[in-house]
């Protein structure tokens, strides 16, 4: 299932606060990518623990690691939020790329490789639910569709585990 969060939620809190009345975030619950733990401002599940790469932003309880490399054994989670790293930038901005991790140049294919190596981290730690946040981007003139690439990169990695 697919969220279109283009308009509705002023925030990702509040994203997040409306996902949780589904019943997505029920049980134990990974956010492998906290940074600076915005998404979890309006809601937070009972049974959480928070990861990120960068200790400065790893709450106490929180877990050191690297989204494609997770410390955690296969399905220990029932849902695990994923905010990749999907601006597919060439020349960084100082005043926002920081904070998201986005900060060093890259090129677009090898970011993409990144978020496909972290969404299949993210199937093997969860039981259920993957929750993806990335958007569409506007690479050298021609779009990327993003979104649709993680949706093909989960489906198809589900139909090589039922083979």
């Amino acid at each position: 299932m697919t969220i279109l969060a283009a308009t509705k939620w002023p925030t990702n809190g509040h994203l997040i606060a409306d996902v949780a009345s589904l019943k997505y975030l029920n049980g134990r619950v990974l956010d492998c990518t906290y940074g600076l733990g915005v998404f979890w401002n309006q809601w937070c599940p009972s049974e959480f623990v928070c990861a990120d790469k960068n200790p400065s932003k790893v709450q106490v309880g929180g877990v050191v690691a690297d989204f494609t490399n997770l410390p955690f054994r296969d399905e220990s989670f029932d849902s695990v939020v994923f905010d990749a790293p999907y601006k597919l930038n060439g020349t960084p901005t100082d005043d926002v790329d920081g904070r998201y991790g986005v900060d060093v140049p890259t090129r677009w294919q090898d970011r993409m490789q990144l978020m496909c190596d972290g969404l299949i981290e993210c199937i093997r730690v969860s039981r259920k639910y993957i929750l993806v946040k990335c958007m569409d981007q506007v690479v050298s003139g021609k779009k990327v569709w993003q979104t649709y690439q993680m949706q093909m990169m989960a489906w198809s990695y589900y139909a090589t585990l039922e083979d």
